[in-house]
């Protein structure tokens, strides 16, 4: 599967979702590999010494995505998953705390 300059589609928006993700600026996931997503690809590209070339080819897919790549594109991002709520620190301690806390009385349910 290879993904080129002017190329549209799902498989785009999931290409520019994983770059995003993974901190290179692709613009705006919208499914059109222009210019700005053409960049990134190639920043991605040489930060994974890969051949610097623009285009998305297996290899590119399998540094993408590399437990899932199969030679399709992997289906796997959610542009829609908002995790918004884990910059809040006190959440995460207090979920933190709220794990010790079940893991101390199980383990006193467990010895009596």
């Amino acid at each position: 599967m290879f993904l080129k300059i002017n190329d549209k589609g799902n498989d785009v928006v999931t290409l520019q979702n994983r770059l995003k993700s993974l901190g290179f600026n692709s613009g705006t996931p919208d499914g059109i590999f222009g210019p700005i997503t053409f960049n990134a690809v190639k920043k991605f590209q040489a930060v994974n010494k890969l051949p610097q070339d623009g285009i998305v080819t297996d290899a590119v897919w399998r540094k993408l995505f590399p437990s899932a790549y199969t030679g399709s594109v992997p289906k796997i991002v959610s542009p829609k998953l908002n995790l918004n709520f884990l910059k809040n620190k006190n959440v995460i301690i207090a979920g933190a705390c709220m794990l010790v806390l079940a893991m101390a009385m199980f383990k006193k349910r467990s010895e009596a």
